[in-house]
């Protein structure tokens, strides 16, 4: 068990996984495969994103720094901003080798690591750029801009998701206003998640 996964079922105590899982948010299975610290499918490291760990750390009252020490994450602080941690990632990089290799210009990376002004955020392509250059995890990074995972692959997938001929699976699945079916069968949101968390371990290897 893995020192989240511990400290996760200590903070649950005498709950069931289930009236946990339904405070939180979240599939009774996804949280089993946290508090285990691994997917007993693949026998994987069962890994949350900074989202899922903002939900854990309000239902449980205890801080994200904590969660974010026991789940191991060392590159990305979601206690500090966009911009702040952006800056941390470049560490001593020229400013100028970050836009040449991003294609994003060397005077707005200064001001996203200066921090926009107003609700500004930077736009989810040049999230998505930053995070692959960095080579850090593309949802952590967006979330701490603001976005969630169906900004993502609205961005991925290229088209107008609102639209009926929605193409990604994941997007149907996650999207609260959005009917999920399988075999004529609506499906329930812990059978959502469920799917969820299965899809995103069959197809690990080609997301991150």
């Amino acid at each position: 068990m893995s020192q989240l996964g511990e400290f996760l079922k200590e903070l649950r105590g005498n709950k069931s996984i289930r009236e946990v899982a339904k405070g939180i948010g979240i599939s009774h299975t996804y949280l089993s495969t946290l508090e285990k610290g691994y997917d007993p499918r693949t026998k994987k490291e069962r890994k949350p994103t900074f989202e899922v760990l903002s939900k854990l750390a309000k239902y449980y009252n205890v801080s994200s720094e904590t969660l974010m020490h026991k789940a191991g994450y060392t590159d990305l602080d979601p206690l500090k901003s966009f911009g702040e941690n952006l800056k941390i990632l470049r560490g001593e990089q020229p400013l100028e080798k970050v836009a040449k290799e991003t294609n994003i210009s060397e005077k707005y990376l200064k001001r996203l690591e200066e921090g926009l002004p107003g609700n500004q955020r930077p736009t989810i392509s040049n999230v998505i750029k930053l995070a692959e250059y960095f080579n850090v995890r593309i949802s952590n990074f967006a979330f701490l801009a603001g976005y969630d995972e169906t900004d993502i692959v609205k961005e991925r997938v290229g088209i107008d998701m609102e639209s009926p001929a929605d193409l990604d699976i994941r997007y149907r699945l996650v999207r609260p206003d959005k009917d999920a079916y399988y075999n004529g069968i609506k499906l329930t949101e812990e059978e959502r998640n469920e799917a969820v968390s299965i899809l995103d371990n069959l197809f690990k290897t080609k997301c991150k």
